[in-house]
């Protein structure tokens, strides 16, 4: 299967290489049937004493759908961001679209105005009918959707990832979508049917005649203020220099982004001033043409241009907060890991003798620390509570960095416990309070806390010294790293080849040195981002489909203006190459703004994220440029209908539309 390692050892193997004491770590017990289970846990928990702990098959299966359980509340957590995205980027379209619509059919409304109907009834004409719309659309839409789970359920299955489960939309799903779909469509229809319904009729022909728009003054003030107010926000939630800082982190962030919405009108004539001057030089006409016709109409531009700024900046924020990560870990492992070469374990094992002998005997290896073990002990208490505790020797504190916030390596050399500081703040206590764990007998032991430790490599709650380890009653022992250090003289990346080769036939040992581990991480970094990238890529093409509405609803409105183009000798290539012009200042109007939000958001996340430590920035600008790149190419791609559909206007009727 794919994305799972699988290690079958015969028993002698395993029990000569993993058990040399021959202990095992688990046992599983097989009940007759119709036993219950229940009765026959406590039976051989009597048995046993209470030194070991039995679980039934059930709670075994819920203690292992824990971790699952939250990975895929992330995904979920995700895959709704991104659809609460797309549903945004949606409205926009939507409200785009029946803005031009009614603009267009301000005469038809003027008629059933003059023939005695109401605004109210004039009203209810066009929400009818986007709400009939919408209907269609969310039929098509659940349909699509069945079909794209469809596909990735066959693209699974072709990676070697087969899913058993029914992935059928059930009524709920569908009703649902339905019903979120029309909502979607209300909101953004309701501000063009309140104009369709109020617009005086002498301002309807003035706006078929092409009348400029209302001023922007108004619009600007409240979207700079809200931008200002949400760069403080987001400002004090990144340096956590006020609480809740993440609630002021994520408002902020919204704030900027609304604010920018509102004021990207403004900001069209200035963009459309630079943007378009390649053009005008390229080709003083196409040139000319392209940047009035974008300018004309900033709100519509706007409105087209936010739809792609959302995702573009989104996608930016993931690169860039994605890329700084990675940054970091690497920055982490290179400085805060001090041996040499690493070991780690494709499955936790308990007594690693057998392997580290071996690694003990590979000319090169000056020495071989186990000390780093994990296991699970208990909080006695009315309600026990477990916390991990992690044994590490003087030299494994080194080596890993664990850095001592408060106190010193006394808390491990006097006895006394460090705990790592989220975990204080978590239990509220401190330097000098007192944790009782259960001893190996069973009985209570009480610990003073010697030290708050923070450290990015070994991540748990309490860290002892190995004698203090030993002292407690722990579940789940394990080797968590095997520390290995290359003797002065030679070479790492061979000696890191022949320890891997003394261990190859036990299966188990993963051997790295620090450019392995930062590679790793990198991986895991890059498959999320990935994930980010596809699904924030499909955002982009809905913008893109979007912007392809929006030009061929203008052709429509523009017909006039087109002919009379046509008329004075512009040639159907000149029509269709202002068309792609207009396009692509859209686009890059939207992405540009995008990225100019995105990277911005990604460093204050990046600062939230490290806290206290020293956050490192690093802005992947050959992947913006490849963004705004594909943002162009999509969107100039999707101008073509439109462009052809302008260019084969009959030029007479074109004239005679008014």
């Amino acid at each position: 299967m794919a994305a799972t390692s699988v290690t079958v050892i015969d028993t002698g193997l395993a029990q000569e290489s993993f058990s040399p004491g021959g202990t095992v770590s688990e046992m599983t017990v097989v009940l007759e049937d119709g036993a219950d289970p229940d009765a026959a846990r406590d039976n051989v928990s009597d048995v046993l004493g209470g030194d070991f702990t039995v679980l039934t098959a059930d709670e075994v299966w819920v203690e292992t759908q824990e971790p699952i359980s939250s990975i895929l509340d992330m995904v979920n957590t995700f895959l709704l961001i991104f659809v609460f995205l797309a549903l945004g980027i949606g409205i926009f379209i939507i409200a785009n679209t029946f803005r031009i619509s009614v603009r267009q059919r301000q005469k038809e409304f003027v008629l059933l105005g003059a023939v005695g109907a109401a605004p109210s009834q004039v009203f209810v004409v066009v929400f009818v009918q986007a709400i009939i719309i919408r209907l269609i659309g969310s039929l098509v839409g659940v349909i699509a959707g069945q079909g794209l789970i469809l596909l990735i359920r066959w693209g699974l299955e072709a990676w070697g990832m087969p899913l058993d489960a029914d992935l059928i939309m059930t009524p709920s799903i569908i009703i649902t979508s339905i019903i979120i779909g029309v909502i979607v469509t209300v909101i953004a229809a309701l501000r063009p049917a309140r104009s369709a319904a109020l617009t005086p009729p002498i301002e309807a022909m003035r706006e078929t005649s092409g009348a400029a728009e209302k001023p922007l003054t108004v619009r600007t003030i409240i979207g700079g203020t809200i931008v200002a107010l949400g760069v403080v926000a987001f400002a004090a939630g990144a340096l956590r220099a006020m609480d809740p800082a993440g609630t002021l982190l994520g408002v902020g962030a919204l704030f900027i982004i609304v604010g920018l919405i509102v004021m990207t009108p403004t900001l069209v004539g200035p963009a459309v001033a630079v943007l378009g001057w390649p053009f005008r030089r390229i080709s003083p006409i196409l040139g000319k043409v392209a940047s009035e016709s974008t300018k004309a109409s900033p709100r519509k531009t706007a409105s087209t241009a936010s739809a792609l700024m959302i995702g573009v900046a989104l996608v930016a924020t993931g690169a860039t907060l994605a890329t700084s990560m990675k940054a970091s870990r690497s920055d982490i492992t290179d400085s805060a890991i001090q041996a040499d070469l690493v070991s780690m374990t494709n499955l936790p094992i308990s007594d690693p003798s057998v392997g580290v002998e071996r690694m003990e005997q590979v000319d090169g290896v000056a020495s071989v620390d186990t000390s780093v073990d994990t296991g699970r002990a208990m909080i006695p208490g009315e309600k026990p509570a477990p916390a991990y505790v992690v044994s590490m020797s003087d030299y494994a504190v080194d080596a890993l960095a664990l850095v001592f916030v408060e106190g010193d390596m006394t808390a491990f050399t006097d006895g006394n416990l460090a705990i790592h500081e989220s975990f204080a703040d978590s239990q509220d206590v401190g330097l000098g309070d007192t944790i009782s764990l259960h001893g190996a007998d069973g009985a209570p032991v009480e610990f003073e806390i010697g030290a708050i430790v923070s450290t990015e490599i070994i991540m748990t709650e309490m860290y002892v010294s190995e004698d203090v380890f030993s002292t407690l009653q722990l579940d789940g022992i394990n080797t968590a790293v095997i520390l290995i250090d290359v003797a002065d003289g030679y070479d790492i990346t061979e000696v890191k080849e022949e320890v891997i080769a003394s261990v190859d036939d036990l299966y188990l040992y993963q051997i790295f040195d620090k450019d392995d581990l930062a590679g790793m991480i990198g991986q895991s970094i890059d498959m999320v981002l990935t994930m980010l990238y596809a699904l924030l890529g499909l955002s982009i093409v809905i913008a893109a489909l979007g912007i392809v509405n929006t030009l061929s609803l203008s052709v429509a409105d523009r017909t006039r203006e087109i002919g009379l183009l046509r008329a004075i000798g512009l040639s159907k290539s000149g029509v269709r190459g202002s068309i792609v012009i207009e396009s692509i200042i859209v686009s890059v109007l939207g992405a540009a703004i995008g990225i100019v939000v995105g990277v911005p958001v990604a460093i204050g996340l990046t600062t939230y994220l490290a806290d206290d430590a020293d956050a490192i920035f690093a802005i992947p600008w050959g992947t913006l440029g490849i963004i705004l790149l594909l943002a162009i190419i999509v969107v100039a791609l999707a101008s073509i209908l439109p462009a052809r559909r302008a260019a084969r206007l009959d030029v007479l009727e074109a004239i005679a539309t008014e």
